[in-house]
């Protein structure tokens, strides 16, 4: 284990650097001006610690909706919170919408992925608690509908508005700047604060709701927290 974790973190600080010092642009790094300079610190390494955050945050969250369902294919993507987040932030891409600045496109994200959240997990609720089956059918048949109603809406839209909609479900990062890390840091931090003080609980989930109460945990409360969490 010690050794696959090693490895791991070795790889990613080779990524880390290539990612800042090869692009359009190649940077020596041991001979470094000042326009390579601006480069490194205002564009690149912002977008690289965005998409750290990013990554963080989907792995993180995978794992806990794989602990939750008791199923190891489960992910934001299959219950539908990242359709339910896409389909939100492209309308506000495509209609202009901007009135939280910087913001904007992030909060419709978050919006979107917590109505979904809340959908499924009341399409998913049974008998006074959350039954796993039935959130995952209801997770993609949401994403599956959310995902269509994106497609119609990207099909209707300005050439313009489709090119910057299509750049963002890829993971565009040229917005990415110094003045949104901490809101993004902000949101995970608390998801990961959330998650980690639950992770007992949701060791307990993983092995049925009966052996849960048994441990003295309550399945439907914990699954509402972690969800909380997810979103």
């Amino acid at each position: 284990m010690k050794l696959k974790i090693l490895i791991m973190a070795a790889a990613a600080a080779v990524i880390f650097t290539t990612a800042l010092f090869i692009g359009p642009k190649i940077i020596n790094p041991f001979s470094v001006n000042e326009i390579d300079k601006e480069i490194l610190i205002s564009i690149r390494l912002p977008r690289v610690i965005v998409s750290i955050l990013m990554g963080m945050a989907l792995g993180a969250s995978g794992a806990v909706l794989q602990g939750v369902l008791r199923n190891p294919l489960a992910d934001p993507y299959i219950l539908g919170i990242s359709s339910g987040a896409a389909l939100t932030a492209v309308i506000g891409i495509i209609s202009g919408f901007t009135f939280w600045g910087i913001l904007t496109i992030p909060l419709l994200a978050f919006t979107g992925a917590l109505i979904t959240g809340i959908f499924v997990g009341a399409m998913g609720w049974k008998r006074g608690g959350f039954w796993p089956e039935r959130l995952l059918l209801a997770g993609v048949g949401l994403g599956f509908l959310f995902s269509a109603v994106l497609m119609l809406i990207m099909s209707i839209s300005s050439d313009e508005g489709l090119r910057r909609a299509t750049l963002w479900i890829f993971g565009d990062l040229s917005m990415a700047d110094w003045a949104i890390i901490p809101y993004g840091l902000i949101f995970i931090a608390g998801g990961l604060a959330i998650s980690l003080s639950r992770a007992k609980a949701l060791n307990a989930l993983i092995l049925g709701d009966e052996l849960s109460y048994s441990l003295g945990f309550s399945p439907r409360r914990e699954r509402l927290i972690l969800f909380v969490a997810v979103g």
